[in-house]
């Protein structure tokens, strides 16, 4: 497929358009998946690029104890407005993929999120989240196909179904699911859309 130029991604933009978002469905099927089969395991996540904060709100609604964290300021903000008290359970960092240091935790978030990391690192940076999630726990995420309209930029990062596969080789796939189809962006453009949505829980070794 000819990948077809898109304008630049306005993340202000997005972060507009989705504040009334519900949470991702492969958080809500992850954390379905946690509750169930993962009794001994501590209730803390992190979410990668939090945007507004709508998956981060679930998380703490589901009693975990959240590190978000988002490069740009106005997500934390957002986040923070969308929260009705003060939360104990709630830390926030201001960060880009290419500096965050991911810590030891039982469930990582990263929706949408994973394809804007640098290249360059995606590969240290997804081993760090693959190493850094306890035994038994769940990444809930997606990762762009080739096919998608964006796969002319070579600041993102793009997969086959094979790569994504090979990614989470130590994992059992609770959910996987291809995408690829026409539709629109935030803003309303329309886009080819080639994406893997992804629920993984980590191997006991």
């Amino acid at each position: 497929m000819t990948a077809k130029k898109q304008k630049d991604f306005i993340w202000s933009d997005y972060y507009k358009s989705h504040l009334d978002r519900p949470p991702n469905h492969t958080l809500v099927k992850g954390l379905e998946f946690f509750i169930s089969n993962t009794k001994n395991l501590p209730r803390t996540a992190v979410d990668i690029g939090c945007g507004n904060g709508h998956d981060t709100v679930e998380l703490l609604k589901n009693n975990f104890s959240v590190l978000a964290m988002d490069k740009e300021d106005e997500a934390i903000n957002l986040l923070i407005g969308n929260i009705n008290q003060k939360s104990s359970f709630l830390k926030t960092e201001v960060s880009s993929m290419e500096t965050f240091v991911v810590p030891e935790v039982a469930l990582i978030n990263a929706s949408y999120s994973l394809p804007f990391c640098n290249p360059s690192v995606f590969g240290s940076f997804m081993n760090m989240i693959k190493n850094n999630i306890l035994d038994g726990g769940i990444f809930c995420g997606q990762l762009f196909g080739v096919d998608d309209d964006w796969s002319y930029r070579n600041d993102m990062n793009f997969h086959t179904k094979k790569e994504v596969k090979e990614i989470f080789k130590n994992f059992d796939l609770v959910l996987f699911e291809e995408v690829n189809e026409d539709s629109k962006t935030a803003d309303g453009s329309s886009k080819h859309w080639h994406l893997f949505h992804v629920v993984a829980s980590k191997k006991n070794v």
